[in-house]
């Protein structure tokens, strides 16, 4: 039976990336954080033994360089290592822009059958995406009942943040039923990342042993700063 999970209140995820961090996320609790994201594309190999022991719910990520992965992977691929890991899933997280993609057609239908939800993704490494962008994303999301969109931006000051602030607006004007998950990276990610979850970010993710990307908290200390507004 899956977790019953409040996305209207900000979570902290503990990131996989490394042996390490799969060592100490089996010994995480609902103290330490709310979620644990297996980040597959980061060659952590033979994983089935390791996730049953994970207490916390499961997000399982994997991406393509392209997106900020750790490996190149076709399509292909990650929809192959996707139904491979989902028996353990509570998630799945998967770029919105390539949601659509026949390789990962498979994967969704097998997600739905499962109980098992999707989380959206955009990443933006450049700065934010405008609004028609933005629009763009949540119908897509929409349209494959995506339980949450994950925006990830970067940002050089909150003036930028504007778009982001429409869509929000819209989301709540509409009562459209989808969380948000909102991120910077970068120079202001460690500044805004509590900021965001406090403004009402359901996702915010943080490393467990390493940062791999500036901005990024460590996920304990997320979890008790978060708590702490």
């Amino acid at each position: 039976m899956k977790p019953k999970i409040d996305f209207y209140k900000p979570n902290v995820v503990a990131v996989v990336s490394s042996e390490a961090d799969l060592a100490q996320a089996i010994e995480f609790k609902k103290t330490d954080a709310d979620f644990v994201e297996i980040r597959v594309d980061a060659g952590l190999g033979r994983l089935t033994p390791w996730l049953p022991k994970i207490k916390l719910p499961i997000i399982i990520t994997v991406r393509d360089k392209s997106e900020g992965g750790l490996e190149s992977l076709a399509p292909w691929q990650r929809a192959h290592l996707f139904l491979e890991y989902l028996p353990f899933a509570s998630f799945i997280d998967i770029e919105i822009q390539q949601i659509h993609n026949p390789e990962f057609k498979q994967v969704i239908q097998e997600a739905r059958k499962r109980g098992v939800g999707i989380i959206g993704s955009y990443h933006d490494f450049k700065g934010v995406p405008p609004e028609k962008t933005l629009a763009q994303l949540l119908r897509i999301a929409l349209k494959y009942k995506c339980a949450v969109i994950k925006i990830a931006l970067t940002l050089e000051n909150l003036w930028q943040l504007s778009p982001v602030s429409q869509l929000n607006y819209f989301i709540v004007k509409t009562r459209i039923k989808i969380p948000l998950s909102i991120m910077s990276m970068g120079k202001l990610g460690k500044k805004t990342r509590p900021l965001f979850a406090n403004l009402g970010s359901t996702l915010n993710y943080g490393y467990i042993t390493e940062p791999s990307a500036t901005g990024q908290w460590q996920a304990q200390a997320l979890k008790k700063r978060i708590e702490r507004f």
